[in-house]
C-alpha cells in the first residue's frame, strides 16, 4: 500500500483495499454491510448474502486453523457453510445430506471449489483437491470420512 501512496494521492480505491483485507474482514465487511450491497455482492456469485456470508466465515476458520499449523482434517467447523437453496447452487446442495458433510474440511473445500469455479470458471483447483483427496492415505484412526469426505463424495458434480 506504501506503493500507493507514494504515487497517488487518497483515497484508495476499494479494489486496493481489499487485498489486503483477510477472511475475517471479509466477512465481518460482508455481514455489517447495507443490505442492497450485500444483496449485489451476493448476487455475483448466484447465492443469498446469507449464504455468502455464511461461505466466507467458513473459509476464515478453516484459513486460521491452517494458518496456525493446527490439525484441520477432522477438526470441527464452528462456522459451518450454510446449504444454499436448490436456485443458488445446485451442485452445493450435497452438503445437507449429512451434517458431517459441513462440520469438517469437506464442507469448506466444495465451498473453495464452487466459489473458485465462479471466480474463474477455467480453474483447475477443483481437480486438484479432489486428486489430493483421493491420495489421502489409508491410516488407523485418521480416514477421509473424518473429514466428512463421505462415500461418493468425488462424484458431486461440484468436483468435475
Amino acid at each position: 500500500m506504501s506503493e500507493f501512496y507514494d504515487t497517488y494521492t487518497p483515497p484508495m480505491p476499494i479494489w486496493m483495499a481489499v487485498e489486503a483485507w483477510d477472511f475475517g474482514t471479509l466477512s465481518w465487511l460482508l455481514e455489517m454491510a447495507h443490505p442492497n450491497d450485500r444483496f449485489a455482492i451476493a448476487k455475483r456469485y448466484n447465492l443469498l448474502p446469507d449464504t455468502l456470508v455464511s461461505w466466507i466465515k467458513s473459509l476464515a476458520f478453516v484459513r486460521n486453523i491452517s494458518a496456525h499449523h493446527s490439525r484441520l482434517w477432522n477438526t470441527g467447523i464452528i462456522n459451518q457453510p450454510k446449504v444454499p437453496k436448490a436456485f443458488e447452487a445446485p451442485r452445493m446442495v450435497h452438503i445437507g445430506n449429512d451434517v458431517v458433510q459441513r462440520n469438517r474440511v469437506y464442507g469448506a473445500a466444495a465451498v473453495a471449489s464452487y466459489l473458485a469455479k465462479r471466480i474463474n470458471p477455467g480453474t483447475s483447483w477443483s481437480g486438484r483437491m479432489k486428486a489430493l483427496w483421493l491420495s489421502f492415505p489409508d491410516m488407523p484412526f485418521a480416514s477421509t470420512v473424518q473429514g466428512g469426505f463421505l462415500e461418493g463424495w468425488d462424484q458431486e458434480a461440484i468436483w468435475n
